[in-house]
């Protein structure tokens, strides 16, 4: 079984302080994801991924270019009673941002901290306290993938090497994680948590192991015929990518709101970079999107968004098409 997202989407980068900066930007993004059951608590699990995966040419347009089709997914799930544990090439735990902010631009700079194509173990653990809610405990050990499959095809992105280095590029178990989420707290319904810790090793001269703190709240509640859900998101890493005295913050403040088959999302994430011996540099992105989804499965969302990068303003309005095949 498994499902097949259609995305197309179209950037225009209307205005910019970076002449580079000022393009329209056509692609698509398409994931198929497909599991099998191999037994009664054995699971196989993939994901196959055609998007862009180079930077368009500076100051050009780019229309459907430059995209790659990679295996971003693919690991064995064994579960059983109130325990799973996975083993692969998979996302570990770490902050819910990067995937779970509304609108059509709003997981941006939280992607930066997407712990994805990980190769690796993790074990949740889920325990049900009646009223005080539901509860998944996560532990996992991984390295960034530097097999095959880290390449792509049509557009080539190159394979990962360990020499190149980096946070968690290590070829050996020395990056973990720690979670601990929940929800169904009978005194609070509609309320979740995320709480997430990682340490990514470092064997490059010159670096040093990167930590990651992550703390996120989401509320879903009903006024009227409108549901409203809120998400605040806070992640701090230290040595980031394992840059020595480069620590940067993350705050994401963003709700959606839906009405029938009517949605809006609004969403800020505020970027805050700290390095030894430089100016602090204060990046934000902020959006606003306005969707409807048909009864046949197509979703189409239109919006604007203003982001601030290293002193650079720039202003897009854009367009997303979807529509979602399961099988």
């Amino acid at each position: 079984s498994g499902e097949i997202l259609f995305e197309v989407q179209n950037d225009w980068a209307t205005h910019s302080g970076d002449a580079d900066a000022r393009r329209n930007d056509l692609f698509t993004n398409i994931e198929a994801t497909v599991q099998a059951r191999l037994a009664p608590a054995l699971k196989a699990k993939s994901q196959l991924t055609f998007t862009p995966v180079t930077n368009p040419a500076p100051g050009k347009d780019r229309t459907f270019g430059d995209q790659g089709l990679f295996v971003e997914h693919l690991y064995l799930e064994y579960t059983r009673n109130a325990f799973a544990l996975r083993a692969g090439k998979f996302n570990q735990k770490f902050g819910t941002a990067w995937d779970a902010a509304p609108g059509i631009w709003g997981t941006d700079f939280a992607e930066d901290y997407e712990l994805a194509e990980q190769i690796g173990v993790a074990v949740d653990a889920v325990f049900d306290a009646g009223t005080a809610g539901r509860h998944t405990a996560t532990v996992g050990a991984f390295f960034a993938d530097t097999t095959v499959l880290s390449e792509s095809l049509i557009t080539n992105r190159h394979r990962t090497r360990k020499a190149g280095g980096g946070a968690g590029n290590t070829e050996d178990f020395s990056s973990f994680s720690v979670a601990l989420e929940g929800s169904d707290i009978k005194a609070m319904p509609g309320l979740g948590y995320h709480l997430a810790y990682v340490t990514r090793g470092s064997d490059t001269a010159g670096e040093t192991d990167e930590h990651g703190y992550a703390a996120t709240l989401t509320y879903k509640h009903n006024i009227g015929a409108v549901e409203v859900a809120p998400l605040v998101e806070y992640v701090r890493q230290n040595n980031q990518a394992g840059v020595i005295g480069t620590d940067v913050i993350y705050f994401t403040t963003a709700v959606a709101l839906t009405r029938g088959q009517w949605n809006l999302a609004l969403s800020r994430t505020a970027r805050r970079t700290e390095a030894t011996g430089a100016a602090d540099v204060d990046d934000h992105v902020m959006q606003a999107s306005i969707g409807y989804a048909f009864a046949n499965g197509i979703g189409i969302n239109a919006g604007y968004r203003h982001s601030r990068e290293s002193g650079t303003n720039t202003d897009t309005i854009g367009a997303l098409m979807s529509y979602t095949y399961a099988f």
